[in-house]
């Protein structure tokens, strides 16, 4: 299972809804449209500015560690403003020891997930720097989502 963070907007009717639709693989977009009807370029190496950077897709341990690694409620859904989110990466990459996460073997994590020896669940190692990328890649959504909200689910 994963967690996917994208950014949303409240439509007409007053509910969130996603304001991007397209990632550039599946071609939903009108430019990418147009580029492909057009042949203007080649399907490796297109990309359309409005689509990329729009979602970021973790599996649920690491969503939920990256949530308390950025100070926010972990939960499986949710939502928070683009510049409030932001705001918590942007510290969260200061050049400081505490924001430098290390290596986690899959028993350390499977430990304070309170589910070691289960035979049914499957916990992976955590590479170092992990959190410190994926925090990175969540500031470009946040600052392409503007005033837009980050959700999740």
């Amino acid at each position: 299972m994963s967690i996917t963070f994208y950014i949303t907007e409240v439509n007409a009717a007053g509910q969130m809804v996603m304001a991007y639709r397209c990632d550039c693989s599946q071609r939903w977009c009108d430019a990418c449209d147009t580029a492909w009807a057009n042949d203007q370029e080649a399907p490796e190496t297109f990309s359309c500015p409005d689509c990329t950077d729009t979602e970021v897709n973790m599996a649920n341990g690491n969503a939920l560690e990256f949530m308390e690694w950025v100070s926010i409620r972990a939960d499986y859904g949710g939502d928070i403003p683009a510049p409030e989110l932001a705001a918590r990466c942007r510290r969260r990459l200061w050049d400081e020891s505490r924001n430098h996460d290390s290596a986690l073997s899959g028993e350390d994590r499977a430990a304070a997930m309170g589910v070691e020896g289960n035979p049914r669940v499957i916990v992976c190692d955590r590479m170092p720097g992990y959190l410190r990328m994926r925090t990175e890649q969540m500031l470009r959504i946040c600052e392409k989502a503007g005033n837009r909200h980050i959700s999740w689910g």
